[in-house]
Order: structure tokens, then sequence, then C-alpha cells
């Protein structure tokens, strides 16, 4: 996507359907310790970005004073009647602020640089539409930040994984 003021958006998306294969891996477990979505606090509504505001947002982890560069939270779609399942996945993946935001000392802007989500299924469900997200920085230097993603359906099964590059503006 571009506008007078330049590039906004290049992305590259790569389609394929199942192949049989002999090869079956699934060591992606959600983390542990997690707060059924049931029980986990709720998230307040004015905290974030207004595009925030779609979402319903609760901790998925019990809270501590052990600051480490990783947020997990239950994440919802308000509005999902019509939404495309993939849609909504893409969606809910982008509603968590970056990992490292734990150890920063204030408040400050943030820019997506890069984003991979590598899709783990075909077709993303989850009961109630909750889905479980992850981000673990990995690395924060000179205004850049670096993550690892995850995303689990609510009954605890891999549906993505990623990486994620951060501008961090403070």
């Amino acid at each position: 996507m571009t506008s007078e003021a330049g590039v906004g958006l290049a992305a590259t998306f790569v389609f394929m359907g199942p192949v049989e294969s002999s090869l079956h891996l699934h060591d992606a477990p959600p983390p542990a310790g997690l707060v059924p979505v049931d029980e986990a606090a709720v998230l307040p509504e004015h905290l974030g970005p207004l595009f925030t505001r779609n979402f319903e947002r609760r901790f998925a982890l019990p809270r501590d004073d052990d600051k480490r560069p990783e947020l997990v939270w239950w994440v919802r779609l308000k509005d999902r009647v019509g939404v495309d399942p993939m849609v909504e996945l893409l969606l809910c993946a982008d509603a968590l602020p970056p990992g490292v935001m734990p150890l920063m000392s204030k408040t400050t802007a943030v820019s997506s640089m890069t984003w991979i989500v590598n899709l783990l299924t075909p077709a993303p469900v989850s009961r109630d539409g909750w889905w479980l997200l992850r981000a673990a920085g990995n690395y924060a230097e000179h205004g850049c930040s670096s993550q690892d993603m995850g995303i689990w359906n609510a009954d605890g099964e891999a549906i993505a994984a990623g990486m994620q590059s951060i501008a961090l503006f403070g």
C-alpha cells in the first residue's frame, strides 16, 4: 500500500493446501501456569491504543512483581459476526503490545517494522472466539525490539507462530 507519503505496507502471502506427510511434530505447548479464560482478570478497556477497544482482553498468567519481557493474554474480537475466521485470527494477533513493554519505564509509541505469521492450521477455530496470545521479547537495543510470538486456541492447540520486529520511540 502506498500514498503520497510513500510506502505504508509491503506484504507477502503464501497459500497452500494440506499435503500428505509422514512427519508429525507438535512441539508448541502453551505457556505453563495459565489462568483459564473464565477466571482471568479483565484488562481495563481504556488501556492501550484506540483500536484495542474492538477486543475483549484478559490476563492469561497470574500477576506477579517479576518484570520480564513477556505478555500472555486471552483476546477475543468483540464483533465477530460474519468475519472470516482467518481474518478474525489476524486481527486478534495484532491486539497484543510488544513483549518488552513490561520492562519499559514509561509509555511510548511503538510501530511494527516486520511481522511474520506462520499459520499452523488450515482452518483456525477456537471455543467462544477466545485466542491465547504470547509475545516474548528476546532483544531490545537502539530503539528496536525483536520478539517471538505464539497463538493457541482456547483448548491449547497451537494455531500460529510468529516473529516481529518493533520500533520503540522512547
